[in-house]
């Protein structure tokens, strides 16, 4: 199968389709996957707090068997909504793990508590046995622009450089209490 736009050819690999109708949940998809993203699996960690129906329409959006996820729901969230999100996730596939209850976090946005469950999945992601090339992270919120294909594509030609923003001077320092107590030098930015 050749894919009409680049001339490339497609091997598909095709996903079960799973449809959970109890809840509400639809997870029917099907997707294609050619040689080059099974050879570039991909991490991500996934940050929610509402709309878990948008999170679950993002984790339908970018799930590959080969990729690994991670997801941190806020301390916040009701329990009810996190059994939600558990269950649409098993219907996907193995491969998404989730920071243990225990170790969730009560997130505070524009404080150091934003990072810290990104800290938690990286951990979690670097622990599992699955390898992979790049590790991209989101909210709940966030959808994705380009396919798996695509984002892998760009990826690979960044030839393991990294992508990280980074406010220059004493922008934003004002933000922390105490610079000191993060472990790095906030104000060398």
């Amino acid at each position: 199968m050749l894919d009409v736009l680049t001339g490339h050819s497609i091997t598909a690999v095709e996903r079960k389709d799973y449809e959970h109708s109890s809840n509400g949940v639809n997870l029917s998809s099907v997707s294609s996957e050619r040689p080059e993203e099974l050879d570039f699996p991909l991490a991500y960690s996934i940050m929610v707090f509402t709309d878990l129906d948008r999170a679950v329409r993002l984790l339908k959006a970018i799930y590959r068997s080969h990729n690994q996820y991670c997801i941190h729901v806020d301390r916040k969230t009701p329990k009810a909504s996190e059994s939600y999100l558990h269950q649409a996730a098993r219907l996907l596939g193995s491969n998404i793990l989730f920071v243990p209850s225990e170790k969730r976090l009560d997130v505070k946005w524009g404080t150091l508590s934003v990072l810290q469950p990104e800290l938690l999945c990286a951990q979690l992601l670097m622990q599992a046995d699955a390898k992979w090339k790049y590790w991209i992270n989101l909210t709940g919120h966030e959808f994705p622009l380009k396919t798996n294909w695509e984002i892998v594509s760009a990826l690979r030609a960044m030839n393991g450089t990294n992508v990280v923003d980074a406010a220059h001077g004493e922008r934003n320092k004002d933000r922390f209490s105490d610079a000191r107590s993060l472990g790095f030098n906030v104000g060398s930015c």
